[in-house]
């Protein structure tokens, strides 16, 4: 099965969470470091947001 991957703002209208938010969490650590697309945008997965 493949994994679902969302861009930051596609992630945050799905959550109704800020794009500030979902960087802070990364920047402290909530969220693993992401991996990237070829145009270096961040990719996440449900699997990283139920870790919050």
């Amino acid at each position: 099965m493949e994994t679902i991957m969302y861009k930051i703002g596609e992630l945050s209208k799905l959550r109704n969470i800020k794009v500030s938010t979902i960087r802070y969490f990364e920047s402290v650590g909530l969220l693993p470091d992401q991996n990237r697309n070829e145009g270096n945008q961040r990719l996440y997965s449900e699997d990283d947001f139920k870790q919050i």
